[in-house]
């Protein structure tokens, strides 16, 4: 697997009346200012929330894939149930490798 290729680190959506902003770090560098784009503020409040949460979201699939793997290691399934279990983990290695910028 590929190493990621986003900014790291704890992001937290900042949203006020007049602009919306996703921001890390513990300086509070802007990552992007969602309110000069053209789209409307319900989308851009949601939009900054699935930024802020994408890191999360990246790091819970990842250990879903680990767990997901130390089943199979661990356990005995028939062959149907094992085709599920690489069907899953290829669908989710995907998902990241998407993520990453990589399909």
């Amino acid at each position: 697997m590929s190493n990621q290729k986003f900014t790291s680190g704890k992001w937290h959506a900042v949203i006020s009346n007049d602009e919306c902003n996703v921001i890390t770090g513990k300086d509070g560098s802007q990552i992007t200012d969602l309110a000069e784009s053209e789209i409307n503020e319900v989308e851009q409040d949601a939009n900054a929330h699935l930024i802020a949460a994408a890191p999360a979201m990246y790091l819970e699939i990842k250990s879903e894939i680990y767990l997901l793997k130390a089943t199979m290691e661990n356990s005995i399934f028939d062959e149907a149930a094992t085709e599920s279990f690489l069907m899953l983990i290829k669908r989710k290695e995907k998902l990241l490798a998407k993520a990453r910028g990589e399909q």
